[in-house]
């Protein structure tokens, strides 16, 4: 910019560069919502603005200033590269990234395994609560779902193209759990992983991050869970796990404890508590047994150390 300036001299002692959107404050507004969470907004009146303390006379006019801007002498004179020319709405995503990157605003992925009864979910709930984190459970993952989707057919301002996906991956998830015996480890791999991929990528786990409690558990899980999708043919996913940076785990922490130990753990549990917690216990742990050292080659081939605990 500076050269292009030296070498071409506007007579103007000033420079003005604008993006070639036309967009109003509520589209920005409503665009920033939609990124960083479920793109509702609250519309005020302008009268609202005057009744605010914490506002000026000069920062409402601000507010209310209908602004038009053309660029002066860059776009025609200058030869630069330029980022963000159709505006902060089409960009928005970029914008907020970088804003993120710069001010250090990441938010935290973590991953819990270990055996039955091992307290995953008690320490993946501690650890939601102090970082204020979302916790991610099979069971719930699936229920979640699927009143979403039920919700979404539901509701009448729903766009139709929206309903009928919504319906479409309804129906198949029920009658693929209907198929198999009801119940969420009923529901086959291809829709486990597509629930909890959907989860990763939704803007709440994206933008405040999560705890994984127990899942995945097997290599081949971890791998098409975290798998990115784009950018790779099928011999190099072969080779090497190709991962994605969005939504991998940036700590694994794995419990351990004997077998006898936490046999009599499940033996002692108190009687309150369902029976599930104790039905085909030791199959469970047999499968993690011989799961959990090939699950943990995962992340060591992505340079991810698990820490065991």
């Amino acid at each position: 910019v500076i050269q292009n300036v030296i070498d071409r001299k506007p007579k103007p002692r000033y420079l003005l560069a604008v993006d070639n959107s036309n967009n109003t404050m509520e589209d920005v507004v409503t665009t920033l919502a939609s990124v960083l969470g479920p793109g509702q907004i609250q519309k005020k009146p302008c009268e609202d603005a005057f009744l605010t303390r914490d506002l000026s006379q000069m920062e409402i006019d601000s507010l209310l200033v209908n602004l038009h801007m053309e660029a002066v002498h860059l776009k025609e004179l200058l030869n630069v590269q330029w980022v963000c020319e159709a505006g902060l709405v089409e960009n928005m995503e970029m914008v907020v990234e970088e804003y993120r990157q710069t001010r250090e605003l990441l938010p935290l992925r973590l991953c819990i395994l270990g055996p039955p009864a091992a307290g995953k979910s008690t320490v993946a709930d501690q650890l939601c609560k102090h970082y204020k984190l979302h916790q991610i459970r099979l069971k719930e993952t699936i229920s979640e779902t699927i009143a979403q989707l039920e919700a979404a057919v539901k509701n009448e301002d729903e766009e139709a193209e929206k309903e009928e996906s919504a319906q479409e991956l309804l129906n198949t998830l029920k009658d693929n759990m209907e198929q198999n015996g009801g119940g969420d480890r009923r529901l086959e791999e291809p829709h486990v992983i597509r629930v909890m991929k959907d989860k990763l990528m939704s803007k709440r786990c994206r933008n405040q991050g999560f705890v994984l409690d127990g899942f995945p558990e097997t290599y081949e899980q971890a791998k098409e869970l975290f798998y990115a999708e784009e950018d790779e043919s099928e011999e190099a996913r072969s080779k090497i796990p190709k991962y994605n940076k969005k939504i991998i785990p940036e700590f694994v922490f794995c419990l351990d404890a004997s077998d006898a130990f936490l046999k009599d753990r499940v033996l002692n549990l108190p009687e309150r508590l369902p029976p599930r917690y104790r039905h085909g216990f030791l199959r469970r742990l047999n499968r993690y047994r011989n799961q959990t050292i090939e699950l943990l080659n995962y992340f060591h081939e992505l340079d991810i150390s698990p820490q065991d605990m």
